[in-house]
C-alpha cells in the first residue's frame, strides 16, 4: 500500500522524502483496519491518561500515516517530538537484525522499545523519540 500509494513529500521532522501512506480519512481507517480495530485504537490514549492518574480529554484523530523504513528509501527518523497531545504507534512488524526499532528518550538515555507485530506504544508529545537505522 506504501508503494503504490505513498506521498513522496518533504517530512515535517527532517525534511527527508517520507515514503508514507497518509489515511485520508477515519472512514478510510475504519475500512483498513475494521471497526472493532479502531476502537481499540481510540481507547488507547484513555488507558495511557488512567494510567498516569488522569481523565483523559475527549480526543479526536488529527493524522494516521503508514511508513515503510527501508535502507534505500526511509533508513532511519532522527529524534523529534510530535504535535498532537498523544501518539499511537503501532509496530506493523516484528523485531530484526536489521534495525529500524522505535527509539526514546527516557530515564536519562536513549533506549530501543522492544515491540512485536501489532504491538502499541502510547506516549506524550513531549517524548523524544525516532527511527534506527535501517542495516541490510
Amino acid at each position: 500500500m506504501v508503494d503504490a500509494n505513498a506521498a513522496r513529500n518533504a517530512d515535517s521532522v527532517d525534511r527527508l522524502i517520507d515514503h508514507q501512506y497518509n489515511v485520508p480519512t477515519e472512514a478510510h481507517l475504519d475500512d483498513l483496519i475494521g471497526p472493532l480495530a479502531l476502537q481499540r485504537l481510540r481507547q488507547l490514549p484513555r488507558e495511557y491518561a488512567a494510567a498516569g492518574g488522569r481523565q483523559a480529554e475527549p480526543l479526536r484523530i488529527q493524522s494516521v500515516f503508514v511508513r515503510r523504513y527501508a535502507t534505500r528509501v526511509r533508513p532511519w527518523l532522527q529524534l523529534h517530538q510530535d504535535q498532537g497531545p498523544v501518539t499511537v504507534n503501532v509496530a506493523l512488524s516484528g523485531p530484526t537484525q536489521e534495525g529500524g526499532r522505535l527509539l526514546g528518550l527516557f530515564d536519562g538515555a536513549v533506549r530501543a522499545i522492544e515491540r512485536d507485530e501489532g504491538d502499541a506504544t502510547v506516549h506524550c508529545s513531549t517524548l523524544l523519540h525516532g527511527v534506527s537505522c535501517m542495516n541490510g
